[in-house]
């Protein structure tokens, strides 16, 4: 779990799984006044100053009892929930109770009328903090309450608090987010910019059914972060050299001259792509240049081949993407690390701080000084980079221009990865705390129950675009981000495309038509709701049954 302060860059903690600190001095769910305003930001490991509580229900801004809706609305800043300020007022009682400053107050609707419109469970999360008994904690909080929007307080069962709030409160709520509109819950962007790299597939082919879970995951991320008030930048790195690249040349150069009835001779046929994306590629690469590479020197022509073919995998992949509703702001292209000279001036930082040595003619970087299992490679004998040169260079640049977190989303088959490459950034004087990984693990894709393995087009993988064009994007949007990313998914096409209860995006999709029918029918303004008088809302006999509860849930 990772802590994220805010613009000041104080970063504390250990990485996955271990302690960690807030800054000046708060720690676990006791925290000092004087930190409250960098809060806790929770999905995954990604926590940062959105001064929220568990589920995006917590306190007020630093901490302090959350302001008055009317207040807020009324000197047009932002418009705090219920819930928020309901968050905020228990927040309040226990630190006046019991001298307590709590962090992640959950507050929710419970499933039941009967047990109020909204309950909290915060004395029984928070027993060990507060070293009493739940209900007599509950009990405590209850009476310190200071809520003038709650018309009742009650505690049931081991220790759970239900509230009643008044019809007031409701309408203003209601008119609240009626004012508001598409901005309603959204807080206005603060604290250090994030950079949220996703996807970051090499231009070899079209995207994999894979890669659609990593931008369905990614942008759904970003759109969260920013509505928490987070500045978040979206980037995409690639890398248009390397082996991979090298053979995209090849297999479009074999097939190109298969084109004129010619045989390419090729080192390693089996070693080539398949699918028919790569003849698709070598017939635009034909109708552009007609046979100008039959007969050219292999030097001169099989760099250019390489070229177009790379640009016409990012240019699909873009569109792909663009498809699926996954936007990015820069497409970070890892030449460019190259032809900066970043990466060499990594290598040399490292040897300067005395991280890097040589042995075996090669240069090691001491990354097991900074937790890693043992020191890894930077420069090959033969005076290459390893990947760890251009990573750490990157990563560099993400701090240089004035990201306080990374944020890199990669597929589980780098597991192996965080430790290495954290090592190196603490190799580097960066904060302890800069990076961060979430790890999304592997689809299965089923049809009716079969998995599904081959694509005609692709060869040996299902791309992102067939998925999309058998189910629909909003579909295939809804299974990827449905589950979590780190579980292994199985994506049954077959129930994507009922027209039933058992295909949930058809469930949800017929109530939204639903909802829309209502409002056609109804012919009114949806915003006159907010000049209704408050005797007009539902009596409290028909908002809850019963005044008498045992249980929460």
């Amino acid at each position: 779990m990772h802590v994220y302060a805010g613009a000041d860059r104080q970063f504390r903690g250990r990485w996955h799984g271990g302690t960690c600190g807030l800054p000046e001095g708060a720690q676990g769910v006791r925290r000092a006044p004087g930190a409250a305003a960098r809060g806790v930001w929770r999905w995954g490991r990604v926590r940062g100053p959105v001064r929220e509580g568990r589920g995006g229900v917590g306190a007020g801004v630093g901490g302090e009892p959350a302001v008055d809706g009317r207040a807020a609305r009324a000197r047009g800043g932002p418009l705090v929930s219920l819930e928020a300020r309901l968050a905020g007022a228990l927040r309040e009682a226990a630190r006046e109770a019991y001298g307590v400053e709590l962090d992640g107050v959950h507050v929710e609707r419970p499933n039941e009328a009967a047990h109020g419109d909204f309950a909290s469970n915060v004395a029984l999360a928070n027993a060990k903090v507060f070293r009493r008994n739940p209900r007599e904690v509950a009990q405590g909080l209850a009476e310190a309450l200071k809520a003038p929007f709650v018309e009742d307080v009650e505690v049931a069962g081991p220790g759970f608090i239900n509230f009643r709030v008044s019809s007031e409160a409701f309408g203003e709520e209601l008119g609240g987010l009626l004012s508001t509109g598409e901005g309603y819950g959204r807080r206005e962007p603060s604290g250090a910019p994030i950079l949220l790299e996703y996807v970051s597939a090499n231009p070899t082919g079209p995207m994999t059914a894979a890669h659609g879970r990593h931008a369905a995951y990614g942008d759904s991320l970003a759109r969260i972060m920013a509505a928490s008030g987070r500045k978040v930048s979206r980037e995409y790195y690639f890398n248009d050299g390397g082996n991979q690249i090298r053979l995209l040349g090849e297999s479009v150069a074999a097939r190109y001259a298969e084109l004129f009835g010619r045989e390419r001779p090729v080192s390693d046929a089996s070693a080539l792509y398949k699918g028919e994306y790569i003849r698709d590629i070598a017939e635009a690469l034909k109708e552009r240049d007609g046979d100008r590479y039959l007969d050219a020197d292999p030097a001169e022509a099989l760099p250019a081949i390489t070229s177009f073919a790379t640009d016409w995998c990012m240019a699909g992949i873009r569109e792909t993407l663009a498809r699926a509703r996954s936007g990015f702001d820069r497409y970070f292209n890892e030449k460019s690390l190259y032809e900066s000279g970043e990466v060499s001036e990594v290598i040399e930082e490292l040897k300067g701080r005395g991280h890097a040595y040589e042995s075996e003619g090669a240069l090691w970087l001491e990354s097991t000084r900074f937790g890693d299992d043992k020191d890894r490679v930077l420069v090959k004998r033969d005076g290459s980079y390893t990947y760890m040169a251009p990573d750490l260079a990157y990563h560099r640049d993400k701090w240089n221009r004035g990201f306080g977190t990374a944020v890199d989303v990669l597929g589980a088959d780098h597991a192996g990865y965080p430790p290495r490459i954290r090592a190196g950034i603490v190799a580097l004087g960066l904060p302890e705390d800069f990076l961060d990984v979430e790890l999304v693990r592997l689809v299965k894709l089923l049809r009716g129950g079969e998995q599904v393995k081959v694509s005609k087009r692709a060869g040996n993988f299902v791309t992102f675009d067939e998925l999309m064009d058998e189910v629909g994007e909003d579909a295939a949007r809804y299974f990827y981000v449905r589950s979590s990313h780190r579980t292994e998914m199985n994506f049954d096409l077959a129930v994507a495309v009922q027209q039933s209860d058992e295909n949930p995006v058809y469930y949800v999709q017929y109530a939204h038509a639903r909802i829309a029918s209502i409002f056609r029918r109804a012919e009114t303004d949806p915003g006159s709701i907010r000049n209704v008088p408050e005797g007009e809302f539902a009596p409290r006999s028909e908002r809850s049954s019963s005044s008498s509860s045992t249980s929460r849930a």
